[in-house]
């Protein structure tokens, strides 16, 4: 008896031993010192921040305004951490991608297509005894299987499946004598054509643990939809005059530092009161051991492309989102006493940008290399700027391109004097807009 004393209190002070050990152990101990912290996101703090500027206007996020303006956020996270290669294509990826959210969520304004369904279904099946002519039945049935069984296990094995994985598969499927399922599912569909959405915000940074966001607040307004329509058509600008931004001088003259975080679109308006689009384009450069240089034009070329492809974006995108949530629960219990229960919920949100083709008459206004603060890798970087000066002057180039050679010859035999320039029109310079006092 005391032998077996001293065996339970030495079993016993090995477990207590292992306990101790255990809850001493590093993952017990992360979980204990696990503490519910909220981040701040770049979305948060820009979320706060332009609702204080426009709070000032008289002016919220996510509505109609009184002036037909409206201004909605989208944010995404990069696939690439800041500090490995192929950050800058993934910050770019994370730009476009949060563009499309807000541009999303802004047609969710004017309707969506919901669709939804759910249905449950409960049963309970109490047995007791055995149902002779089902035994009978079944005892034909188990006989003619039993000889195919024995083969099939048979060719299994020496296919070199285990003998537990062939017990598995011989498992007769247990009779359920309660169970509930149920299934949910919800759909939005939106589509429509968007014209004059210009991003007027960005805010990107880390987040912490490999996590860098990049978060945008887009703009609407009924002058930027006109504005949209005035670069589509190719007509002449007949825009209201408004009241002149600070001077683009500012952008001219910035540091890559400060250009770094401008991105997609801006409208600004020159001292003339003519509403202008620059288009921002930022790419990386490859290092290479030779032929550095045309890695930087190449580069510059790519960031070109890019500037004016926000432009063609703000004056028109076709876009189509589709989002679908599914929630399922199943929960059944056996015969036997045993139990199952299967949980999912699915979330797929598609966003799908048609193709289309404009005609727009764009000039570079600025290019610039610099180094990214926290990947610390080179970029180029490319403005372009639509202008209604510059949309003219274009035009007549492509009418002069196009005339016929005896129209050539015949204005240079006539000489006809050119009107002389009105002394009131001049090519101001063109000022920036995206500041509070312009939101």
């Amino acid at each position: 008896m005391k032998k077996l004393l001293l065996l339970l209190i030495l079993i016993g002070i090995i477990v207590g031993q292992e306990v101790n050990d255990l809850a001493s152990s590093d993952a017990v101990t992360e979980t204990q010192n696990v503490e519910a912290i909220i981040e701040k996101f770049p979305e948060d703090y820009l979320r706060e921040s332009i609702a204080a500027s426009l709070a000032k206007k008289g002016k919220a996020l996510g509505t109609i305004n009184d002036d037909g303006s409206v201004y909605i956020i989208g944010s995404a996270t990069t696939a690439v951490p800041s500090n490995a290669s192929g950050f800058i294509a993934s910050r770019n990826a994370a730009f476009s991608i949060a563009v499309l959210n807000a541009k999303i969520n802004f047609l969710r304004l004017s309707g969506e297509q919901i669709t939804s369904s759910r249905n449950v279904s409960t049963m309970e099946n109490l047995v007791e005894g055995s149902d002779p002519d089902a035994v009978a039945k079944a005892s034909k049935l188990k006989k003619a299987s039993m000889i195919v069984d024995k083969n099939l296990d048979k060719a299994l094995g020496e296919l070199g499946v285990s003998q537990t994985e062939i017990s598995r598969m011989n498992a007769g499927k247990k009779e359920a004598i309660y169970s509930q399922k149920f299934f949910e599912q919800t759909q939005s569909l939106v589509a429509g054509l968007l014209r004059g959405v210009s991003v007027v915000r960005i805010a990107e940074g880390e987040s912490g643990n490999r996590d860098y966001q990049v978060s945008v607040v887009v703009k609407y307004s009924p002058d930027y939809l006109k504005l949209a329509s005035t670069i589509m058509s190719n007509a002449n600008y007949q825009l209201d005059p408004k009241q002149p931004s600070s001077t683009l001088d500012k952008i001219k003259n910035a540091s890559p530092e400060d250009l770094i975080s401008r991105l997609g679109t801006s409208i600004i308006i020159d001292e003339n009161g003519n509403m202008v689009v620059l288009g921002y384009g930022q790419q990386a450069v490859r290092k290479t051991t030779r032929r550095q240089s045309s890695a930087v034009s190449n580069a510059t070329s790519r960031a070109r492309l890019q500037a004016i492809n926000n432009i063609k974006n703000f004056v028109s995108e076709d876009l189509i989102g589709d989002e679908l949530f599914q929630q399922s629960e199943k929960i059944s219990e056996y015969i036997d006493g045993g139990q199952q229960y299967f949980s999912q919920e699915l979330w797929k949100n598609a966003i799908e940008s048609k193709s289309t083709t404009l005609n727009i008459a764009s000039y570079v206004m600025k290019q610039w290399r610099g180094i990214h603060p926290d990947s610390k890798q080179e970029l180029v970087g490319v403005i372009v700027a639509w202008t209604p000066e510059f949309a003219a002057q274009s035009k007549q180039m492509k009418e002069l391109l196009t005339k016929p050679n005896s129209a050539l010859l015949d204005n240079q035999n006539s000489k006809k004097k050119s009107k002389p320039a009105d002394k009131n029109t001049k090519k101001g310079k063109v000022r920036i807009s995206g500041q509070d006092g312009e939101l």
